[in-house]
């Protein structure tokens, strides 16, 4: 049975007007979550976005034969590598983590993660001195190494940063 929210809200039981009002609170919420314009976001005048880099990647090794005898890709794939260099084209720190938000796209379509291979000089995919912040209009450069199924190939390296969704984007190889 539906009562009018006005007699909910003149209603002696104090219960019921806590009630009313936290469904009122959740519909209006919820009214706004459905809405079809793009959410509102103030940006100061000459302010930048969150993150920006920029990003250039080159085929290094294929198959990359792996420093430690210990790492050995799974039967019918190889390891390759990519020499990825990442630069900071802002005015401030900013944080990288290649290994998280870089993946490899095969030409079959697969999103393939990075690799973590023990001993690997240059793999940037482990942490090392490589991950963390980058200062302004500084860089870093390394391998990041892909398991990829054989007959297939890397054709082209996919950037999303799960912290800032709208930073995404392909990146070709050279």
């Amino acid at each position: 049975m539906r009562r009018p929210l006005a007699k909910i809200l003149r209603s002696a039981n104090g219960l019921d007007a806590l009630l009313a009002t936290v469904v009122l609170i959740v519909s209006a919420s919820a009214l706004a979550a459905c809405s079809d314009s793009a959410p509102r976001q103030a940006t100061p005048p000459g302010a930048e976005p969150l993150h920006r880099f920029t990003i250039s990647a080159s085929r290094a090794a294929d198959p990359l034969v792996p420093a430690d005898p210990f790492n050995k890709p799974a039967v019918g794939t190889r390891y390759v590598a990519v020499r990825l260099t990442i630069r900071n084209a802002t005015n401030r720190d900013l944080t990288v983590e290649p290994a998280r938000w870089i993946r490899a796209v095969t030409g079959n379509g697969a999103a393939l993660d990075a690799a973590v291979l023990t001993a690997q000089p240059d793999d940037i995919s482990a942490g090392g001195p490589t991950r963390g912040l980058i200062a302004p209009g500084g860089e870093i450069s390394g391998l990041l190494i892909y398991e990829v199924p054989g007959g297939d190939g890397i054709a082209h390296l996919r950037y999303e940063d799960d912290l800032e969704p709208r930073e995404r984007g392909d990146v070709s190889l050279s």
